[in-house]
């Protein structure tokens, strides 16, 4: 589906769509290049929000409830425990990591994946407070 994704075992597939070829690409990914390439898109602009029902209340990065900044709060005070990967519904070869932080109190929920890693850009399926999947 996509051309290039992060997969959970440390590899990715590099699609070459003109000679029918997919290429295994093997990196190191720990939560700290993640949290750094995430906040690098985020400050870029480069990102996007995947379509989904519910928008407005799975997505207020979206909807311009929640700013760039704050999600940026999120990533950067999410810990090893409230951080995980899984692969994405649509595309098993995309992993799609979820960020859980707490905040002055309130449980988050941050769900993305990189279409290009580590450059981004990155494709931001969820960002609400907790209990609204």
């Amino acid at each position: 589906m996509f051309a290039h994704a992060a997969l959970d075992d440390s590899s990715s597939q590099v699609c070459d769509p003109c000679a029918g070829t997919t290429i295994a690409v093997r990196f190191k990914m720990g939560l700290a290049e993640v949290k750094q390439a995430l906040i690098r898109a985020l400050t870029d602009g480069d990102y996007q929000h995947e379509a989904r029902d519910a928008l407005s209340e799975k997505n207020l990065l979206a909807i311009g409830e929640v700013s760039e900044k704050e999600v940026m709060q999120m990533v950067r005070r999410t810990t090893g425990g409230q951080y995980s990967t899984s692969p994405h519904v649509w595309d098993r070869d995309t992993t799609v990591h979820v960020f859980t932080p707490q905040i002055e109190g309130q449980s988050w929920y941050v769900k993305a994946y990189f279409l290009t890693w580590p450059q981004g850009p990155v494709v931001f399926i969820s960002v609400h407070r907790r209990g609204q999947r």
